[in-house]
């Protein structure tokens, strides 16, 4: 996948929608929104919207563990860019912000996901560089894609196995 031209700390990068079913999923957004996909295997998809030129993409479909079986609704997973990791992992600690995973390499550099006083997770990084298949799709078979996710109090926890 190639990057985006803005390159623009702390802007919505790319957005990662955990799905159960992956053909469904793919033939729904293809239907309802003209998107297309490149496919990384079984558990990943690379979203091409409209926006998207050359090898861009928008975001990505990943496979929650244990698929239709999952119980999950899914949802987003969105990543913002960052220019200086370090200084992007120190303001998301001063506001508040619990960091749960990271920092860890990654195509294209490092990068780490936090909670928000909400309880969302989002991440932080650099652009992902043409990342090959088989690392994309190892890095989206984690615990963070399991029926967990949604079935806690405190959405972090589960997902990255604090208090287990």
């Amino acid at each position: 996948m190639a990057g985006h031209t803005h390159r623009i700390p702390h802007s919505i990068d790319y957005v990662e929608i955990t799905v159960t079913d992956m053909q469904a999923a793919r033939d729904f957004y293809g239907a309802a929104f003209g998107w297309t996909f490149t496919s990384y295997g079984d558990g990943y998809s690379g979203i091409r919207t409209s926006a998207e030129s050359g090898g861009d993409e928008a975001g990505g479909l990943a496979l929650a563990e244990g698929g239709a079986s999952a119980g999950t609704r899914g949802g987003p997973f969105v990543l913002l860019f960052s220019d200086d990791l370090d200084a992007t992992l120190a303001a998301v600690t001063a506001a508040g912000g619990e960091i749960v995973n990271g920092p860890y390499a990654f195509p294209g550099g490092r990068r780490f996901h936090f909670v928000d006083p909400s309880g969302n997770e989002l991440a932080s990084g650099p652009r992902p560089e043409a990342a090959p298949p088989r690392r994309r799709a190892a890095r989206h078979a984690t615990a963070r894609h399991g029926a967990a996710r949604h079935g806690t109090a405190r959405r972090g926890a589960a997902r990255h196995g604090a208090g287990a």
